[in-house]
């Protein structure tokens, strides 16, 4: 094999490995949420395979010959190929589902299915550096192994970059993930072409057979959009409530949103916490609003139309969310007043503090079902929240917690909230499903109980702070969401 093709296979294999990692986790979220616990256990089980791939081959590649090392090389790359696939990237979602119902343990299950499902490809696949690196014509083997190393560790670099900011964005993870096979697939036959110039036709013609057989150009049904980029999956789909027509917007797997379809848009939306938090703004007229996470605006277009509010700023750190509501969602442009922030929400917080803004009321939609954001449930977020309210007005938060509040997460970030916001807050249930399961509460820090209805917050004795240094709302979450 030449120079080059060498060092191209070293860089192609490395920029699959990466790739791999950042979708296998990605593939994961819509299903268990995005967590510090989801990251960990995927890379340690990528960097385990890694390890013995690079040492086992180590020994074995210095005793084959060069026709050897070829061979074993493109059976690795094809093997890797075909695991990928047809068994990891195909199965990861239902795995997962199966694994979460059967044993009902989030960490543990996150490692059987990383095991099960990457441990072997991706050791398979390693064995390609030590393969590489033996084939590198006159040179020590220090020398060789340190330029494999370097060239393929800069490339995989690069890569996972690429593949997260610009693959998942202008063609979506289930794509990326294609073009990942297809890259192995017809990497394989290129150095197949070297060994068996017949087997390498019939190894790119499968690739190319890969991506047609994969590619989807049409939509499930009841599914009017689809859009799956870095930070989240969305479909929009259509359905009914109580016999009326709506459009439902669910991000990761989970209904984040929903409005009636014309002729009910007086209706607002079947969203019981959104009509309780337009019914708040009605009360108390706020003339400017924040909107953290941006519910898919339908709130903050709902509450464009009060006279009394001058300006309303949204955020979401996905860019698209604004486009994608517009034309397929809410089917009509925002309102002037409406402003959209993308960016994470610790960042625009501390960033409109340095402008001095301040609002008279702020509405924390950011924690779903699934994904339970730990940097946005600690003491210094909600104090640097707190700077940004305009004095005597007040801030609505929409939590899911279980229904009982007895979880070691729900008495936590109660008590976090409580040790910022010392005047008190009030918490109301919203959708008051049945006890052990996870339902929508409205906390605010209104002085005075809406009509009797909201249920005073203390500060549980038995629960500890969350605070950017002392953390363990991540554990603590996944806990409430299996019930633990």
């Amino acid at each position: 094999m030449p120079l080059r093709l060498i060092y191209l296979v070293a860089l192609l294999e490395w920029y699959s490995t990466l790739a791999v990692q950042i979708i296998a986790m990605r593939l994961a979220i819509p299903v268990v949420g995005s967590s510090i616990v989801l990251t960990s256990v995927f890379m340690w089980v990528i960097l385990l395979a890694l390890s013995f791939g690079y040492y086992s081959w180590g020994v074995v590649a210095s005793r084959l010959q060069k026709s050897e090392l070829v061979r074993a090389l493109w059976s690795c790359l094809l093997f890797s190929w075909i695991w990928y696939v047809v068994v990891s990237f195909m199965f990861e979602r239902q795995v997962i589902d199966w694994l979460l119902e059967t044993t009902d343990m989030y960490i543990l299950t996150l490692f059987l299915v990383s095991l099960a499902l990457f441990f072997v490809p991706v050791f398979i696949a390693s064995h390609t550096i030590p393969l590489l690196t033996e084939m590198i014509p006159e040179q020590s083997k220090g020398k060789a192994a340190g330029e494999m190393l370097f060239v393929s560790t800069i490339w995989s670099f690069l890569w996972s970059v690429v593949t997260s900011i610009v693959f998942f964005e202008w063609i979506w993870v289930f794509n990326t993930w294609v073009i990942v096979g297809v890259v192995l697939c017809l990497l394989a036959g290129w150095v197949l072409y070297y060994y068996k110039r017949n087997r390498a036709i019939v190894s790119v013609v499968s690739g190319v057979i890969l991506w047609m057989v994969f590619y989807k150009t049409t939509l499930p049904e009841g599914v009017t959009y689809a859009y799956d980029s870095a930070y989240q999956e969305i479909q929009i789909t259509t359905g009914s409530y109580l016999w009326d027509p709506i459009r439902v917007f669910k991000s990761n797997g989970g209904m984040s949103s929903a409005i009636y379809e014309p002729p009910l848009e007086d209706k607002r939306s079947p969203f019981k916490y959104i009509n309780e938090a337009i019914t708040l703004t009605q009360e108390q007229k706020p003339s400017s609003i924040l909107v953290i996470w941006s519910a898919w605006f339908v709130y903050p277009m709902a509450v464009s139309e009060f006279p009394y509010i001058e300006n309303i700023d949204t955020v979401d750190i996905d860019p698209r969310v604004k486009e994608v509501t517009q034309m397929h969602f809410l089917q009509k442009p925002l309102d002037e007043k409406i402003t959209f922030y993308p960016y994470s929400a610790r960042y625009i917080v501390r960033k409109l503090l340095r402008e001095w803004k301040s609002y008279e009321l702020i509405f924390l939609d950011a924690y779903n079902g699934k994904s339970l954001p730990s940097e946005l449930v600690t003491k210094e977020f909600f104090q640097d929240v707190q700077q940004l309210l305009t004095q005597e007005w007040f801030l609505v938060a929409n939590l899911i917690l279980d229904s009982s509040l007895e979880s070691s997460f729900s008495k936590s970030v109660r008590a976090t909230m409580n040790a910022v916001f010392v005047d008190g807050l009030s918490i109301k249930n919203i959708t008051n499903n049945a006890q052990n399961t996870l339902d929508n509460f409205l906390v605010t820090t209104l002085n005075t109980l809406h009509k009797g209805e909201y249920e005073r917050v203390l500060t549980e004795e038995d629960a500890v702070l969350y605070t950017d240094d002392h953390h363990a709302g991540e554990i603590d979450g996944v806990r409430m969401l299996n019930g633990m």
